[in-house]
């Protein structure tokens, strides 16, 4: 009898072990295509929340092996929001976030945040399963690093499709997901905040018309190296943004794109953006709770094992293409049988200023006499459509 109790207890054991959270089974869509790479779980950033917590400063062991309430730094909120542990808690299978009013300020709310406790670095895929709450207010997944220099948008959405404050219709934004990035200049003052302004970056749910609000999404976004970003919806990829000119095109980050370490947050707010259109919870939009409840089911995270090493190879690739003596006066020189089809010149606000196809073999000089002094991204198209970036600096 105590040797069949053994054996039904090593089945189970052996079952959870195949079975251990809630995403078993969900593949890592990035570089799904590459037999030279597999995906090892930061089992310190991932979390499918099955387990209870109360609300307040003190969630448990399990959860505070994890997570911290509140921000990574002492910033007490943003725009009309204040971050308290007493509006958060892990129930029912699922991380939640509670909007309520705050009495103390006019038009004001009451919101959580957590961060983890362990940061993380490219090459990496983090994704996470989110409901998004009916309100005006931001519902956001994020990255941001140790100096809030750099930011990696993951989860950005606003759910509501009207807005009591503002009298006005939010259709357009509960259908989509804002999909983007942050470069910050701290030395300066105001801060000067960089991020991508292309139509791309508020991607819309399909089928058209569809409501974030209305059921659980995953979204992911791999953070391949310095200057590439690649965002997954419910397993699609959806966006990729890449290269110098789209990432940190005014160099903030002094020409080395997203190379610190990053932690995941979990918050919301009532954005100052959105408060100075006249864009807020109302106490009585607050008053039913069931809209202002933000749900997240999982957060995974997985740094990426094999593969190319991009982050590296990119200066190569550069190098077995052109020549190029900084600061350039009237040409740049293309290597010979290098296979380069056509080269574009952005200047720093992203802007495409020169194009250049080349319609010969023979062909070893690009003329950059007609570009004004200054920096500019150099992007290189080789005859299979691979593309390399790099800066020129014109005399």
């Amino acid at each position: 009898m105590k040797r069949g109790l053994c054996i039904l207890l090593g089945c189970m054991i052996m079952s959870l072990s195949y079975a251990q959270y809630d995403w078993d089974g969900i593949d890592v869509p990035a570089e799904s295509d590459k037999t030279d790479v597999t995906w090892e779980l930061i089992e310190a950033l991932s979390d499918d929340f099955n387990y209870e917590t109360p609300s307040g400063d003190n969630k448990g062991e399990v959860f505070n092996a994890k997570w911290e309430d509140g921000y990574i730094n002492s910033y007490p909120g943003f725009g009309k929001t204040i971050w308290t542990p007493d509006n958060s808690q892990v129930t029912g299978g699922n991380l939640e976030f509670k909007a309520t009013v705050n009495p103390n300020v006019e038009n004001g709310n009451y919101f959580s945040a957590i961060h983890a406790r362990t940061s993380l670095k490219y090459p990496a895929y983090i994704e996470t399963r989110v409901k998004i709450m009916n309100s005006v207010m931001a519902n956001a997944v994020w990255m941001l690093s140790e100096n809030s220099a750099e930011e990696i948008d993951i989860v950005e959405a606003y759910g509501s499709s009207f807005s009591e404050s503002a009298g006005a219709a939010k259709t357009w934004f509960a259908q989509r997901m804002h999909l983007s990035h942050h470069t910050f200049d701290r030395s300066v003052s105001p801060i000067v905040d960089y991020q991508p302004k292309d139509g791309g970056s508020y991607y819309q749910l399909l089928p058209a018309g569809s409501l974030w609000r209305d059921g659980f999404h995953t979204v992911g976004v791999y953070w391949r190296d310095p200057f590439h970003l690649e965002y997954y919806v419910d397993g699609n990829l959806v966006r990729t943004v890449t290269g110098a000119e789209m990432i940190d095109p005014n160099e903030h980050l002094d020409g080395n794109g997203l190379t610190s370490p990053e932690t995941i947050i979990v918050s919301g707010a009532a954005q100052q953006w959105q408060v100075n259109n006249n864009v807020y919870p109302t106490d009585n939009e607050l008053s039913v709770e069931a809209d202002n409840v933000f749900k997240v089911d999982w957060i995974r995270a997985y740094q990426r094992i094999g593969g190319e090493d991009y982050s590296s190879s990119v200066d190569v690739k550069v190098l077995d293409k052109v020549v190029i003596n900084n600061p350039v006066e009237d040409y740049i020189s293309l290597i010979q049988g290098s296979g380069v089809v056509k080269v574009d010149f952005y200047n720093l606000s992203g802007s495409l200023v020169l194009s250049q196809k080349i319609s010969s073999l023979n062909q070893n000089l690009i003329s950059v006499s007609d570009l004004t002094s200054g920096m500019y991204v150099l992007s290189i198209t080789d005859e299979v459509g691979d593309v390399v970036v790099t800066k020129i600096v014109k005399k």
